[in-house]
């Protein structure tokens, strides 16, 4: 499901740890458009927040195929 522009939302099967994502404006602890790059630990994916750290499990869809209110960034084409 894309955002209200219609434009999609970071995949789930295209993000993994060193890929650039970029908030909207839902976000308290992440400045919108401001890219972030997304970590990795025991816990699964996160991207660094002015609260220490965002999991993406948070941001799942109700299919889990996306992670919603991050889009991935042109610059992180293949990564």
């Amino acid at each position: 499901m894309p955002d209200a522009q219609g434009k999609p939302w970071a995949q789930v099967k295209d993000t993994k740890a060193g890929s650039i994502l970029i908030p909207d404006d839902g976000f308290d602890c992440l400045e919108e458009a401001i890219a972030v790059i997304v970590k990795e630990d025991r816990n699964g994916l996160y991207v660094p927040c002015s609260e220490g750290r965002h999991g993406l499990d948070g941001q799942l869809s109700d299919d889990g195929t996306e992670y919603v209110g991050l889009w991935k960034s042109p610059a992180s084409v293949g990564g």
